[in-house]
């Protein structure tokens, strides 16, 4: 019947189809397969996923040596003949459109000092992927991060430092081209820190750090892939005592910054609501605070490898991932605006190879070549 339609009226009909429903829709016609990998309506599709919300999302899990749907504790297999699972196992991964940089690290090594064995782009959608030749030995401590710049050209970024010394290094993967680049001085200079995990918006890639002028202060440090520089900017005015910070992203609109007192385990989330470019062309952003809930009484105190993301279906809720070193299990807790609105999920048994990562998942047709 849609083959009579208009070729307009097709592409905005399939254009408001989720994704996980148009790769079944592929195998239809000719047509509509390079309809669904042309990457203007790959662009329009994925704008109008990010608008439906949790209703298309997915919660993934990094737990123990495998990648899990949430809600359906279904495994998502990395499927590729140059992955064995029995060898291999994802340590960490980083999310961009819907795509996961993860990096692979073999199980039989016991060194003292875990290497990457390998680096993958994945699209668990779509089954696709990218394996990225290493230059040399990567640390699973190196920072790893998937971006792109204004043409949609996918990069990855590692933040390093030098065998024989403490200076940092920066170099990028271009996926387009193939190959690796170190970054000049000016952006390795050693006058700034990464505290905690990072997160991924509109192709920019973002961190908690801190300036060595003055440690005290928690900022916002960001890589512009388009330009190919850091920036950094201050946060919302924080609470007075010692916290900790955590970074997400909603709905693929927005940058979510979490922070916790360490005294008073007051828990607050905020929210970036516009940015703007500054004298120095830097993007800046406004916060607003979105949401405070006390963990005192329940005494939950989170941690530095904390993850976390916002549900909105009917009030707003948190949910946090995490555990610690002297736990033998990990924990999800979800947590209410009303009054002891607090439950806690255990996630299984602890694997002390892998950081506990969960995050919202949107999926997408995005494809890397």
């Amino acid at each position: 019947m849609l083959d009579v339609l208009p070729e307009d009226l097709v592409r905005e009909i399939l254009s408001r189809v989720p994704v996980t429903c148009l790769v079944r829709l592929r195998s239809t016609c000719k047509q509509w397969n390079n309809l669904i990998k042309d990457p203007e309506f790959i662009i329009t599709n994925q704008s109008r996923n990010s608008a439906a919300g949790e209703k298309q999302s997915m919660i993934v899990l990094l737990k123990q040596v495998g990648v899990y749907e949430f809600l359906t504790s279904k495994l998502v297999k990395l499927k590729d003949r140059l992955y064995d699972s029995d060898k291999f196992y994802i340590y960490d991964i980083y999310y961009c459109d819907g795509l996961l940089l993860c990096t692979i690290v073999n199980k039989i090594r016991n060194d003292d000092e875990q290497f990457v064995s390998r680096l993958v782009v994945w699209n668990p959608i779509l089954g696709q992927t990218k394996w990225i030749d290493l230059t040399n030995r990567y640390r699973v401590y190196d920072i790893f991060t998937l971006g792109h710049d204004g043409n949609k050209n996918y990069k990855i970024l590692r933040i390093f430092y030098g065998d024989s010394s403490y200076k940092r290094g920066l170099e990028i993967y271009d996926c387009k081209v193939n190959s690796w680049k170190s970054l000049d001085e000016d952006v390795t200079r050693d006058d700034w820190g990464i505290l905690a995990r990072g997160a991924s918006l509109n192709g920019d890639s973002y961190w908690i750090g801190y300036d060595e002028s003055d440690k005290d202060v928690p900022m916002l440090i960001s890589f512009d892939f388009s330009v190919e520089k850091l920036q950094r900017q201050f946060l919302p005015n924080h609470q007075s005592e010692g916290i900790l910070m955590a970074l997400s992203v909603h709905r693929e609109e927005e940058l979510l910054l979490l922070n916790q007192g360490y005294d008073t385990l007051k828990t607050e989330i905020w929210v970036t609501t516009n940015n703007k470019m500054d004298k120095k062309k830097t993007k800046v952003f406004s916060w607003s605070k979105y949401l405070t809930v006390d963990l005192y009484s329940h005494n939950i105190s989170l941690f530095h490898y904390t993850s976390f993301f916002i549900m909105e279906e009917k009030k707003k809720t948190l949910v946090c991932c995490c555990t610690r070193r002297y736990l033998s299990y990990y924990k999800a807790y979800v947590i209410g605006e009303e009054e002891n609105g607090v439950r806690k999920v255990h996630l299984g048994k602890f694997d002390f190879r892998v950081r506990p990562l969960m995050f919202n998942y949107l999926p997408s047709l995005v494809q890397i070549h």
